[in-house]
C-alpha cells in the first residue's frame, strides 16, 4: 500500500469518525461512538508521534558525522554523550591554550614576535568564545 493511499485512507477514516460523532442520522449506537472516539484519539496520537519521529530523523541526519568519526573509547556511547564529551574536551583545551598564551604575553615584551603571536591567538580565542556564547 502506497503512502498516498495510506493518507487517503487516514483522511477517510477521520471523516467517518467525525461523521459518527456529529451526524445523528449516521449512527446512534454507543459502540460506534466509542470506536469513533478511539479512532480520533489514535489519529491525534499518531500525528503527535509523527513530530517526534521527524525530530529524531533530523537529529540522526545532523549528527551522522559523530557516528562516522567515532573513536575507540566512544564506542557504545550515545551520540549526545559523545558530543558533550567532545565539547567539554575542546573547552578545556581552549582554556589551557588561553592560559598559556596569557603567560607568554606576561613573560615577553611588547615588541617581541612571541608577544604578537600570543596576542593574536588570544584575540581569536576570545572571538570564537564570544561567537559560541551568542549561538
Amino acid at each position: 500500500m502506497g503512502i498516498q493511499r495510506e493518507i487517503a485512507d487516514l483522511a477517510e477514516l477521520q471523516r467517518l469518525a467525525d461523521r459518527v460523532m456529529t451526524d445523528r442520522r449516521f449512527c446512534v449506537d454507543e459502540h460506534h461512538k466509542a470506536l469513533a472516539v478511539g479512532v480520533l484519539a489514535l489519529i491525534t496520537e499518531n500525528e503527535r508521534l509523527g513530530r517526534f519521529e521527524k525530530a529524531h530523523s533530523v537529529w540522526l541526519e545532523k549528527t551522522e558525522w559523530v557516528q562516522e568519526s567515532v573513536k575507540a573509547l566512544e564506542l557504545g556511547q550515545h551520540r549526545a554523550d559523545v558530543l558533550r564529551s567532545r565539547i567539554d574536551q575542546l573547552c578545556a583545551e581552549s582554556a589551557a591554550l588561553l592560559d598559556g598564551m596569557t603567560r607568554i604575553m606576561r613573560a615577553t615584551r611588547l615588541g617581541d614576535a612571541a608577544f604578537a603571536i600570543a596576542c593574536e591567538v588570544v584575540g581569536e580565542l576570545v572571538i570564537a568564545e564570544t561567537k559560541g556564547e551568542q549561538s
